[in-house]
């Protein structure tokens, strides 16, 4: 029996964080945290999201443009694709 609620993406990027330059392998369906901490980026209407509690490993499900340097401690990487 399938899973319909089963998430696939296309292709997965390690983020390249930047205070003032937009990833260049975005902009992401999705972001995915593989060690927690903290988490600021530019969402897909071009607003900085700033998450000063710690984003647990898993799935964040936001579209993203750009992950800032400054205010990350998480690491990040980047989700394209239909989920």
């Amino acid at each position: 029996m399938s899973n319909l609620g089963a998430k696939v993406y296309d292709q997965m990027f390690a983020a390249a964080p930047s205070n003032t330059v937009n990833d260049p392998n975005g902009p992401f369906t999705a972001l995915y945290i593989t060690v927690a901490g903290t988490l600021s980026f530019v969402d897909g209407l071009g607003n900085t999201v700033t998450i000063a509690g710690t984003i647990p490993i898993g799935e964040f499900p936001v579209r993203c443009q750009r992950v800032n340097t400054t205010g990350t401690s998480a690491t990040v990487f980047g989700l394209k694709g239909v989920p």
